[in-house]
């Protein structure tokens, strides 16, 4: 399983927690970690905590991103994993879609149908559990459940992409209107 994680790395993108998530999986994973380090006390918990995983879990952080290289790094993977504690509109969100990569995310974005529309996962910010059955049952996938999620999750992002409510509340976020 290729697991993505791209965003600032500081507490409130629950970094540390997705480290929690992955811990405990059987499979061999390998979780790549994008972003600039914006809380250095967050990441020397992050660092000790990925020196204690099993040897089945490779983690390695590959620090900030060009925004022009966003879709090919998700299209490399097989995961968007966010556990974010908040966001407004959560752009990486619709990158990793647009790029046929499922996501895992916390409900602490507008992103709550994504399980309906069978593009991802939306789980309870707190319920580490519940991200760990998940991930389980994910790096379980066959390639043709893989490719249905792949799929919908392009097909979800096309849809939002050309969605007018979705334009006109975005240009309302960025332009500050009300």
């Amino acid at each position: 399983l290729r697991i993505i994680f791209l965003g600032r790395i500081t507490r409130s993108k629950n970094i540390l927690g997705a480290l929690e998530m992955v811990s405990k999986l059987d499979s061999d994973v390998i979780f790549d970690i994008y972003g600039p380090i914006q809380d250095e006390e967050c990441w020397e918990k992050c660092k000790r905590r990925i020196q204690s995983l099993p040897p089945n879990i490779k983690v390695r952080y590959k620090g900030a991103v060009e925004p022009n290289n966003v879709t090919d790094l998700f299209g490399c993977h097989d995961l968007f994993l966010f556990p974010t504690s908040y966001e407004s509109f959560g752009h990486v969100v619709i990158e990793s879609l647009s790029a046929g990569c499922p996501v895992l995310i916390s409900d602490r974005t507008p992103w709550m149908d994504l399980e309906e529309q069978q593009a991802g996962w939306v789980v309870e910010y707190s319920n580490i559990d519940r991200f760990r059955q998940l991930l389980a049952i994910i790096s379980e996938m066959g390639p043709q459940e893989y490719a249905l999620y792949s799929n919908k999750a392009i097909e979800y992002a096309n849809r939002m992409a050309g969605d007018s409510t979705v334009i006109d509340a975005h240009r309302r976020l960025l332009c500050h209107e009300t």
